[in-house]
């Protein structure tokens, strides 16, 4: 295989990393350190997918957090729980199924759509029946998930699968996570008091919104290759 096809595994090694991030981002699993090992690998995928806007709002959110140690993010804490986790209300719900069901309450319909996904995968949250499916670290994990899936094929060669993998992450992605993560992502924004969840937000935002475009010229690069194989 060409060059250009290890740097299209390598494509999706990075993508599966962001998807890492942010899943531990948003259970607030960091540390400086993590953070600084984490954004190496995100700038080497912004350079690669060449997003003018996508850089700029990453190029805020690595500022914003450059400025946290590891004393300033246990001082945050306050902070993440006031926007995600409680006690009592909370600014920005993680979970979609409170953006999606006419009641506004968590384990809905829309809980049990994310979950059907994860079962036809052979995927099975680690907090099952204690947190929704559609928190939205774990429908990150789960996309992390598929992009490791997706190298696999694509180390193997088997192109339709491959082409199946991209239409999973593509359904997944409209039916569960865009239809509710830019109105998650406005509570941060208008509700948080700190620059780093808001370029975090506006960041996720962006990114979440660059995925389907870029889903598509995946699926047409492997085509692409599996042209070049089959005449040869």
């Amino acid at each position: 295989m060409s060059k250009d096809y290890d740097l299209l595994i390598n494509l999706a090694a990075l993508r599966s990393r962001v998807y890492v991030h942010l899943a531990n981002v948003y259970r607030y699993q960091i540390s400086s350190q993590e953070l600084g090992e984490d954004f190496q690998v995100i700038n080497d995928y912004i350079n690669v997918v060449s997003n003018e806007e996508l850089a700029n709002s990453f190029a805020t959110y690595s500022a914003e957090a450059s400025k946290l140690t590891d004393t300033t993010i246990d001082n945050i804490e306050y902070e993440f729980n006031r926007l995600f986790v409680g006690p009592g209300p909370v600014a920005a719900p993680p979970y979609g199924s409170v953006y999606e069901g006419t009641d506004r309450l968590v384990f809905g319909p829309t809980t049990m759509d994310v979950r059907n996904y994860y079962n036809r995968n052979n995927l099975e949250s680690n907090c099952l029946a204690k947190e929704p499916d559609d928190h939205i670290a774990l429908e990150f994990e789960f996309l992390s998930v598929l992009q490791n899936r997706l190298i696999e094929k694509l180390e193997k060669y088997e192109f339709d699968s491959s082409c199946q993998n991209l239409k999973e992450q593509s359904s997944f992605l409209s039916q569960c996570v865009l239809n509710w993560s830019n109105r998650f992502c406005d509570a941060i924004a208008v509700h948080s008091e700190l620059p780093f969840f808001v370029s975090l937000a506006h960041f996720t935002n962006l990114f979440l919104k660059s995925e389907n475009d870029s889903i598509f010229e995946f699926g047409q690069a492997i085509e692409a290759f599996a042209c070049t194989q089959l005449k040869n």
